[in-house]
Protein backbone atom coordinates (compact mmCIF):
# COMPACT_ATOMS: atom_id res chain seq x y z
CA UNK A 1 0.00 0.00 0.00
CA UNK A 2 1.29 3.45 -0.90
CA UNK A 3 1.66 5.99 1.86
CA UNK A 4 1.37 9.68 1.10
CA UNK A 5 4.42 11.44 2.48
CA UNK A 6 4.59 14.94 1.00
CA UNK A 7 3.17 17.44 -1.44
CA UNK A 8 5.89 19.33 -3.25
CA UNK A 9 5.57 21.70 -6.17
CA UNK A 10 2.04 20.51 -6.87
CA UNK A 11 3.20 16.90 -7.17
CA UNK A 12 2.38 14.19 -4.70
CA UNK A 13 5.31 12.18 -3.47
CA UNK A 14 4.64 8.66 -2.27
CA UNK A 15 6.75 6.29 -0.31
CA UNK A 16 6.72 2.56 -0.91
CA UNK A 17 7.61 -0.34 1.34
CA UNK A 18 11.33 -0.97 1.22
CA UNK A 19 12.13 -3.73 -1.23
CA UNK A 20 15.05 -6.13 -0.82
CA UNK A 21 16.79 -4.21 -3.62
CA UNK A 22 16.58 -1.03 -1.53
CA UNK A 23 17.39 -2.62 1.81
CA UNK A 24 21.12 -1.96 1.59
CA UNK A 25 21.68 1.15 -0.52
CA UNK A 26 25.43 1.79 -0.70
CA UNK A 27 26.91 5.00 0.65
CA UNK A 28 28.35 6.35 -2.58
CA UNK A 29 30.51 8.85 -0.70
CA UNK A 30 32.73 5.90 0.26
CA UNK A 31 31.68 3.21 -2.22
CA UNK A 32 32.39 3.63 -5.93
CA UNK A 33 29.63 3.05 -8.45
CA UNK A 34 29.69 -0.30 -10.23
CA UNK A 35 28.51 -1.13 -13.74
CA UNK A 36 25.19 -2.46 -12.37
CA UNK A 37 24.52 1.01 -10.87
CA UNK A 38 25.23 2.70 -14.20
CA UNK A 39 22.98 0.16 -15.96
CA UNK A 40 20.19 0.85 -13.43
CA UNK A 41 20.49 4.59 -14.11
CA UNK A 42 20.61 4.24 -17.90
CA UNK A 43 17.74 1.72 -18.11
CA UNK A 44 15.54 3.83 -15.83
CA UNK A 45 16.35 7.05 -17.68
CA UNK A 46 15.61 5.41 -21.07
CA UNK A 47 12.20 4.27 -19.77
CA UNK A 48 11.56 7.75 -18.36
CA UNK A 49 12.55 9.40 -21.66
CA UNK A 50 10.07 7.14 -23.45
CA UNK A 51 7.34 8.02 -20.94
CA UNK A 52 8.01 11.75 -21.28
CA UNK A 53 8.08 11.50 -25.09
CA UNK A 54 4.69 9.79 -25.01
CA UNK A 55 3.38 12.49 -22.62
CA UNK A 56 2.81 9.88 -19.92
CA UNK A 57 5.47 11.14 -17.58
CA UNK A 58 6.81 14.12 -15.76
CA UNK A 59 10.28 15.41 -15.01
CA UNK A 60 10.39 12.83 -12.21
CA UNK A 61 9.23 9.93 -14.36
CA UNK A 62 12.53 8.17 -13.66
CA UNK A 63 11.90 8.14 -9.90
CA UNK A 64 8.36 6.84 -10.41
CA UNK A 65 9.61 4.08 -12.69
CA UNK A 66 12.32 3.07 -10.22
CA UNK A 67 9.80 3.08 -7.35
CA UNK A 68 7.44 0.89 -9.37
CA UNK A 69 10.28 -1.60 -9.88
CA UNK A 70 11.12 -1.67 -6.17
CA UNK A 71 14.51 0.02 -6.54
CA UNK A 72 13.54 3.62 -5.83
CA UNK A 73 15.90 4.34 -2.97
CA UNK A 74 18.84 2.67 -4.68
CA UNK A 75 18.08 4.47 -7.94
CA UNK A 76 17.83 7.85 -6.22
CA UNK A 77 21.22 7.30 -4.54
CA UNK A 78 22.75 6.30 -7.90
CA UNK A 79 21.03 9.23 -9.65
CA UNK A 80 22.39 11.66 -7.07
CA UNK A 81 25.93 10.33 -7.46
CA UNK A 82 25.84 10.36 -11.27
CA UNK A 83 24.16 13.75 -11.58
CA UNK A 84 26.61 15.27 -9.11
CA UNK A 85 29.32 14.36 -11.62
CA UNK A 86 27.56 14.77 -15.01
CA UNK A 87 24.98 17.25 -16.26
CA UNK A 88 23.60 20.66 -15.32
CA UNK A 89 23.53 19.84 -11.59
CA UNK A 90 27.16 18.70 -11.60
CA UNK A 91 29.44 20.38 -9.12
CA UNK A 92 33.15 20.09 -8.61
CA UNK A 93 33.97 17.56 -5.93
CA UNK A 94 35.47 19.20 -2.84
CA UNK A 95 38.39 16.87 -3.36
CA UNK A 96 39.00 14.30 -6.04
CA UNK A 97 39.30 11.21 -3.86
CA UNK A 98 39.64 7.62 -5.05
CA UNK A 99 35.85 7.07 -5.08
CA UNK A 100 35.17 10.13 -7.26
CA UNK A 101 38.03 9.19 -9.59
CA UNK A 102 36.67 5.64 -9.95
CA UNK A 103 33.16 6.97 -10.61
CA UNK A 104 34.42 9.39 -13.26
CA UNK A 105 36.34 6.59 -15.00
CA UNK A 106 33.31 4.28 -14.99
CA UNK A 107 30.97 7.02 -16.25
CA UNK A 108 33.27 8.50 -18.91
CA UNK A 109 32.11 6.23 -21.77
CA UNK A 110 28.46 7.04 -20.92
CA UNK A 111 28.72 10.83 -20.55
CA UNK A 112 27.05 11.80 -23.85
CA UNK A 113 24.22 9.29 -23.35
CA UNK A 114 23.64 10.49 -19.77
CA UNK A 115 23.50 14.16 -20.80
CA UNK A 116 21.09 13.36 -23.65
CA UNK A 117 18.81 11.39 -21.32
CA UNK A 118 18.86 14.17 -18.71
CA UNK A 119 17.77 16.62 -21.41
CA UNK A 120 14.99 14.31 -22.60
CA UNK A 121 13.65 13.53 -19.13
CA UNK A 122 14.07 16.86 -17.36
CA UNK A 123 14.55 19.33 -20.18
CA UNK A 124 18.02 20.09 -18.81
CA UNK A 125 20.56 21.91 -20.92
Amino acid sequence: MNVFTALMGGMMVWSYPVSPADAAVPDFRVTPLVQADVDLYLNTMHAAADAVAKAKGTANADVTIADNHGVGMHYQAVRHEIETLIGPQAAPAPKEDAVVAADRQLLAPHTDEIVTLQQQVRGSN
